[in-house]
């Protein structure tokens, strides 16, 4: 199993800071299982930008790995970053390991996308699963 420490950088990123979170404003959500068998939850924003998480279905496909997740690029992603990922009706606030660039949180605000808050919870324990220590889902 990967070490749940890897880290990237998000120098990259334009972010907007805030308590040491990147503030991102959803447009939409989305789910698909690849060709590949792997489950890709992301949320877009208005300006084409991404957060998006990621898990393995299949042993050929990494489901013993923690979740990748990656925001707009993949030289912003990694496997086992997330240090907790909690749900609310409004936000979905991601904290990573550790601070990078001042960045410790990414709060992917919700109140802009019509969105099933269920299929959503359903969808993270889809992709925390083994790793349910790192999410919370508080119910509205």
């Amino acid at each position: 199993m990967l070490e749940e420490c890897c880290w990237v950088s998000l120098q990259q990123v334009p972010t907007v800071r805030e308590d040491e979170a990147l503030k991102f404003k959803a447009i939409k959500i989305a789910n698909v299982v690849s060709d590949n068998d792997i489950f890709v939850l992301a949320a877009l924003d208005s300006e084409g930008g991404i957060v998006q998480f990621q898990r393995g279905m299949t042993e050929a496909t990494n489901r013993e790995y923690p979740p990748y997740f990656e925001v707009d690029n993949q030289v912003n992603g990694r496997y086992g970053i997330i240090k907790k990922c909690t749900l609310n009706r409004d936000l979905l606030r991601i904290e990573l390991n550790r601070s990078q660039n001042g960045i410790l949180f990414i709060d992917v605000e919700l109140f802009l996308v019509d969105y099933n808050f269920h299929g959503i919870a359903c969808d993270l324990t889809t992709i925390f699963r083994g790793f349910d220590h790192c999410l919370e889902v508080v119910s509205p």
